[in-house]
């Protein structure tokens, strides 16, 4: 779908919807010009308003990149997400008709200051009440917030006043029209809560079921399709003025009435439908207040083209004055009230949510633990840009494993798994999309140049191999390709197994395609699973703007017998009920010797790929002196102290694999660090730490009883007491800030001190050049399984005599 990821372009999606909403009743008033009544009106209205959220789904919802399509969304939802949108539009469609009643009987500039002010009020408060009812804090300022609602009441009884003097003396009653307006201001005024809790969490904050924004504006434009023929029928049958009207007199029409009802319609839907579009950059508490902004456009067209306050006293001039400037200074209060809250790419994320997913290739030989590592992979594949998957060979697999189809069997698998995938990252990608990226590469027994003994290759060592007449494969023309292209992102190659596929490609690179060599070669970042083949030290001598990682603690923290204490998980994790890509998995237990090479890349806060001496889940590497480009992981430990995260992070996906139900399963805590992820400081200086923690998911009780019982059965509390005040005695997540002084250049230990719950502060330590800490933010969450997020703060501290 199309989604609109920057805030200022969300901000303009907003005042879009605002300018609609306020003047969709123009066509309203053209049509009542020819004596054609509201409710012959509405019909022609309601067909706009449900053809153009149609029109939304099959294009917009269903072109770009971001999240599910509109077809894929509806092979994903469920009844409890569908409802919410249904009744969204039986509500607002309730509501609406007497809003178009109002403006019929007291015209633009009334009805919409006093109904749409009304639903804009009322929306508010309802929805500040969802959020503080819930025990979370309202993101904003609460005295901005309620200072613009009163200014705007004030504005509803100002415009209540202008309404009696305007009509004193006329026929009509001014309660009648105020009436109108008062039913549909406290009816329309819960429907955009409602439609926002139908959409998906994962695209827009604050919602819990599975929709899409456009599949969400489509179920809302059928509750008002399904509802109209019941309240618009009511209408004609008792008319608030003027004589009824039927069917005959309705068909009895001309195209152009129709048409301009119908395009009454087409101007609100699209704003609506524009408002979702950039609901999760500008966040849904500003798009309401925004969009709902609607009755100060509608005075406007209400005062200056239809002059409806023609001939009114000074007085009330000076009335309908004031009363215009109070709206729009409860707007801007309102508006100003709410906090921006950061999101990236077309989903919620967080600090550790990338911007730009890395580019990543795989190139795999089809061993036992490549087949493992796969199935891992294709679980991650929503946190990486999937450039390829190469079948290739190496010393231990000389022929590569390609003619048995393996990759295939599991992309199989995983399309029958996606469906639940989305659901809870709509960002999988399909998998007739990954099908497109398979490749077979060199799987050439005699390009290997060397023997098995690969964990004694180490850099440095002489060159062995060359490919200058090797034949190309599509695999190697694919990495040529992908690193041709006008795009200046790194792009990561795996190496799982052998990488004379890439040694090719660079090979070609630099004789066929010189002038565009250098810049090339230098958004390669290899990843090495060992040197299984001549290419790493072929690489290193005639390529050295490649940046080469070599790997060689994977073995011992995650190959073969590394993690023989999770005998038994695939049998309780994968193999039993966990859908048919788990079913895959050729081994008993975690063995997954490749697994580092694309751990490495993931954004799970810790941004390691960023440097490669910054550590992360793939490890912790240093440079290689004598060779320009070429690190080595310094310990086992830098993968190791990651695998039980890591392995939870597994469990969790496996169990997405069959949860058809955003809330059936367990989703990582999200970080947003306050002062961003970047510091400078100087000497002495006191640093303070401040995040935001979000868990989307409800606290876990049976996990917790399962903890607890035995202490809280001794004082006579049963399962449903402790539910009850299990959520004022345990936070749904724990958190602490810690110094990660390895990847750090300053050399000793901070006094990092704990200030509230994901607040520290430390004193920034003396030093006589510039050095830098690297402070981490860890919050695991309280789910089955407990599932941890990072965040990582780089603090540079300068000396105190120099200026920041």
């Amino acid at each position: 779908m199309l989604l609109v990821n920057n805030y200022i372009l969300a901000i303009l999606c907003c005042a879009y919807c605002c300018i609609c909403w306020g003047s969709w009743a123009n066509t309203q008033k053209m049509v009542a010009a020819k004596k054609w009544s509201f409710e012959l009106f509405y019909w022609d209205l309601t067909i706009g308003l449900f053809l153009t959220a149609t029109l939304a789904a099959l294009t917009l919802g269903s072109l770009g990149h971001d999240g599910r399509t509109f077809f894929e969304d509806l092979a994903a939802m469920d009844w409890s997400s569908i409802r919410y949108a249904l009744l969204g539009g039986i509500v607002w469609n309730f509501g609406n008709i007497f809003l178009t009643a109002a403006i019929a009987v007291a015209g633009m500039s009334i009805g919409f200051p006093v109904g749409g002010g009304l639903a804009w009020i009322g929306g508010i408060i309802f929805n500040y009440l969802l959020i503080t009812l819930s025990g979370q804090a309202y993101p904003g300022n609460p005295f901005l917030l309620w200072t613009g609602v009163v200014i705007i009441i004030i504005a509803i009884f100002m415009c209540g006043k202008i309404y009696g003097n305007i009509s004193a003396g006329k026929s009509s009653t001014p309660k009648k029209g105020i009436f109108l307006a008062v039913v549909a201001g406290l009816a329309i005024m819960f429907f955009y809560g409602l439609v926002v809790k139908s959409i998906d969490p994962l695209y827009i904050a604050g919602g819990t079921g599975t929709l899409s924004p456009y599949t969400g504006v489509f179920f809302f434009a059928v509750g008002i399709l399904v509802s109209t023929p019941i309240f618009n029928t009511f209408a004609m049958k008792y008319p608030v003025q003027g004589e009824k009207v039927t069917m005959k007199d309705y068909f009895g029409g001309d195209i152009r009435t129709h048409l301009t009802g119908i395009l009454g319609g087409l101007i609100w839907m699209s704003g609506m439908a524009i408002s979702f579009m950039g609901a999760g950059a500008a966040n849904p508490a500003i798009a309401y207040a925004l969009s709902n902004a609607s009755p100060v456009v509608a005075m406007i067209w209400g005062i200056f083209i239809w002059k409806e306050f023609s001939g009114a006293s000074r007085g009330t001039v000076r009335l309908i004055t004031a009363m215009f400037l109070l709206f729009i200074a409860g707007l801007v209060c309102v508006t100003l009230s709410v906090e921006r809250v950061k999101t990236v790419t077309g989903t919620v994320k967080d600090d550790a949510g990338e911007a730009s997913k890395p580019r990543v290739i795989v190139m795999t030989d089809g061993e036992v633990d490549d087949r493992c590592s796969m199935i891992r992979f294709l679980l991650h594949t929503n946190e990486v840009e999937v450039m390829a998957i190469i079948q290739t060979n190496s010393v231990f697999q000389g022929r590569g494993w390609s003619s048995e189809q393996w990759i295939e069997k599991q992309l199989d698998a995983y399309e029958q798994v996606h469906p639940n995938l989305i659901v809870h990252d709509p960002a999988y990608p399909s998998a007739d999309e990954l099908r497109k990226k398979l490749f077979i590469g060199d799987e050439d027994s005699t390009h290997l140049g060397v023997d098995r003994l690969a964990s004694l290759r180490v850099p440095g060592m002489k060159p062995v191999i060359d490919p200058s007449e090797w034949p190309d494969t599509p695999g190697s023309d694919r990495i040529v390709e992908v690193l041709l292209e006008d795009d200046p992102r790194k792009v990561y190659i795996q190496a799982w197994g052998g990488g004379n596929t890439a040694a090719r490609a660079f090979q070609k690179l630099k004789t066929r395609y010189p002038e565009a060599y250098e810049r090339a070669v230098k958004k390669a970042v290899m990843y090495n699973i060992w040197y299984q083949d001549g290419a790493g030290h072929y690489i290193e001598t005639f390529h050295p703007d490649v940046t080469m990682l070599v790997s060689f603690h994977f073995s011992g923290s995650w190959d073969y017998g590394s993690q023989r204490y999770t005998d038994g998980f695939a049998e309780k994790y994968l193999h039993r009920g966990h859908g048919p890509l788990a079913a895959l998995y050729p081994q008993q237990y975690i063995s997954e010797g490749d697994s580092p090479a694309f751990l490495y890349t993931l954004g799970n806060g810790l941004r390691g790929y960023e440097d490669p001496a910054w550590g992360g889940w793939g490890g912790q590497f240093f440079k290689v002196e004598g060779l320009r480009n070429v690190y080595r992981d310094v310990d086992r430990g830098s993968y190791q102290r990651w695998v039980e995260v890591a392995n939870r992070d597994f469990e969790a996906r496996l169990q997405w694999c069959v949860a058809d139900k955003f809330q059936d399963a367990n989703h990582r805590p999200l970080i947003h660090v306050r002062d961003g992820l970047a510091k400078e400081v100087k000497a002495g200086e006191t640093v303070v730490l401040e995040a935001e923690v979000t868990d989307r998911d409800p606290l876990n009780i049976d996990m917790l009883w399962s903890e607890y019982s035995a202490l809280y059965e001794q004082l006579g509390i049963d399962k449903d007491d402790f539910a009850e005040m299990a959520s004022l005695r345990y936070p749904k997540y724990t958190s602490l800030w810690w110094q990660y002084k390895e990847a750090g250049t300053y050399k000793g230990y901070i006094n990092l001190t704990a200030v509230d719950r994901n607040k520290a502060v430390f004193v920034a330590p003396q030093v006589d050049k510039p050095e830098t800490l690297h402070l981490i933010l860890e919050a695991t969450d309280k789910g089955a399984p407990a599932l941890t997020t990072f965040a990582r703060v780089i603090v540079t501290v300068l000396p105190a005599d120099k200026e920041k």
